[in-house]
């Protein structure tokens, strides 16, 4: 289901309750006094079947996982597709500068870029982690991304503007375990209120039990 699509669907919803939750407020002073039950029933069952066709489409969704150099999109509530990141690279290193990993630390090249025609955007503040095969999540490992920013003498964050057309590449590292396979890396920039919006989406990466878009490591 296309992002447009899906947030007609959700806009109808909100309009239909709405609306119906006005005419229950308003039939019985104009004479009908069973209005507003059957009003809320409708009301309940339009809530059931779209609920049902979110869960439905969310259930049978499946994992994809993109490869280095393809990127992910993020369009968000407000269908701004303008934005996307991709794997640039992966490099594997035991240790950076001083600090030693506990395994291995995975440096993951992220390459933002924007395909505005002329506005500048910026990614936001992405929350960004790695995956194996068990499910087990890795976090970033701050330490070693500071040790890794004064070595390059680069403190530049994610939620950096970027002029139309432009792109930049910041990496982040993960400490994984020795043994750990199937790695992905998660990245999603829905917060606060986006996220509860994106949650309701039909189809949409971010909403209820849907499965994600990864990029492989």
């Amino acid at each position: 289901m296309g992002e447009g699509l899906a947030v007609l669907l959700l806009v109808l919803l909100v309009g239909g309750l709405a609306g119906g939750e006005v005419l229950a407020r308003l039939l019985p002073r104009w004479g009908y006094r069973r209005g507003a039950t059957i009003m809320r029933a409708l009301m309940f069952g339009l809530l059931v079947v779209y609920g049902g066709v979110l869960l439905a489409v969310s259930l049978t969704s499946r994992e994809i996982v993109l490869n280095h150099g393809v990127p992910k999109r993020f369009c968000g509530f407000y269908l701004d597709c303008h934005m996307a990141a991709a794997v640039e690279s992966v490099d594997r290193t035991p240790a950076i500068g001083g600090v030693r990993a506990t395994g291995t630390y995975y440096v993951v090249n992220v390459r933002v870029s924007s395909d505005a025609r002329r506005a500048t955007l910026w990614m936001g503040d992405p929350d960004i982690f790695a995956v194996d095969a068990g499910g087990t999540r890795y976090r970033r490992d701050a330490a070693a991304e500071r040790e890794m920013e004064q070595l390059a003498r680069d403190s530049g964050t994610f939620s950096r503007p970027v002029v139309a057309g432009g792109s930049f590449t910041k990496p982040v590292v993960f400490d994984i375990p020795t043994g750990a396979t199937n790695l992905r890396m998660m990245v999603t920039d829905a917060r606060g209120v986006d996220r509860v919006l994106e949650a309701l989406l039909i189809g949409d990466e971010d909403s209820l039990l849907h499965r994600p878009v990864t990029f492989r490591l």
